[in-house]
C-alpha cells in the first residue's frame, strides 16, 4: 500500500508533495501554515492550519498554533508545561509543545484512540 501524500501549495511557488512521514509538525502563522520537515526544511503554505487539520486527521492538535505528527512523539506529560495546568508533548530532537489547557483533559485519550485505529 502506498504511503499517503499531501501536496502543499503556496502563492508564487511550485507545489511540494510530501509523505506524512516527512512532516514533523505544522505551525500556524496567521492565514498561512509553515511545515517543518524531518530533513530540517521548512515549507510555507498559503492555507490555514484548520484546513490541514482536516486533511491530516491523525496529526495531533496541541493548541491553536501547532499540529504535530504522532510518529515523532517521544513523551507526553499531563502536567508540567509552562503553566501548571498545561501538559506538554516532547518530539524527536527535544522539541517541546505545550498542550492547551482546554485540550489537556482529553488529549492523550482522544489522539491515542484515533492513532491506534
Amino acid at each position: 500500500m502506498a504511503e499517503p501524500v499531501i501536496t502543499i501549495r503556496s502563492y508564487g511557488h511550485a507545489p511540494v508533495t510530501l509523505t506524512h512521514r516527512q512532516i514533523l509538525y505544522l505551525r500556524a502563522e496567521g492565514k498561512y501554515t509553515r511545515f517543518f520537515l524531518t530533513d530540517n526544511r521548512e515549507v510555507l503554505s498559503s492555507y490555514t492550519l484548520k484546513r490541514y487539520n482536516a486533511l491530516l486527521p491523525h496529526f495531533w492538535r496541541t493548541s491553536k498554533t501547532y499540529l504535530i505528527n504522532p510518529l515523532y512523539v517521544r513523551k507526553y506529560a499531563h502536567r508540567g508545561g509552562i503553566a501548571a495546568q498545561n501538559g506538554y508533548v516532547k518530539l524527536k530532537g527535544g522539541l517541546h509543545f505545550e498542550v492547551a489547557r482546554r485540550r489537556v483533559a482529553d488529549f492523550p485519550f482522544k489522539y491515542f484512540r484515533a492513532y491506534k485505529s
